[in-house]
């Protein structure tokens, strides 16, 4: 996303915790396994890190309920549209519900949020630090 860096140090400066919540079914359907995940956070991690920021949390559900393997077929509360993730993240932040809010790109996840009782926001496309700055102006 263009300028996805920038928008989470923005954030951060602005006094937002960052915690990316992830359907990874590909894990489930065996694509590709929970370390090769781990291991793409890292270099996420890495570069941001390079660039002066971070992410302070990441959440990840490699569950499907029909199409996925034996250990990973099953109806969880982590897989948006469910807020599992999100609720975690708001706890292990000691983030406020009613001060947090969620960026998707998915109808799923705008689904999760609300049922995480945090506002929800959908990008499409263009400057993701432009799109934080007007969410955040929504906000206050």
């Amino acid at each position: 996303m263009p300028e996805a860096r920038e928008a989470i140090g923005w954030l951060r400066g602005q006094g937002y915790s960052v915690a990316v919540v992830t359907n990874q079914s590909g894990i489930g359907r065996g694509l590709y396994s929970e370390a090769d995940f781990h291991a793409l956070m890292e270099w996420m991690k890495g570069e941001l890190i390079a660039f002066g920021t971070e992410i302070d949390a990441y959440y990840f559900c490699p569950h499907h309920p029909v199409d996925a393997r034996k250990e990973y077929r099953m109806d969880c509360n982590c897989r948006k549209p469910k807020p599992g993730m999100i609720l975690q993240a708001i706890e292990d932040l000691d983030g406020d519900s009613a001060a947090s809010f969620l960026i998707g790109d998915k109808e799923t996840d705008l689904q999760a949020a609300s049922a995480a009782g945090v506002h929800g926001y959908l990008y499409r496309d263009g400057s993701l630090l432009d799109f934080c700055r007007q969410v955040v102006l929504t906000l206050r």
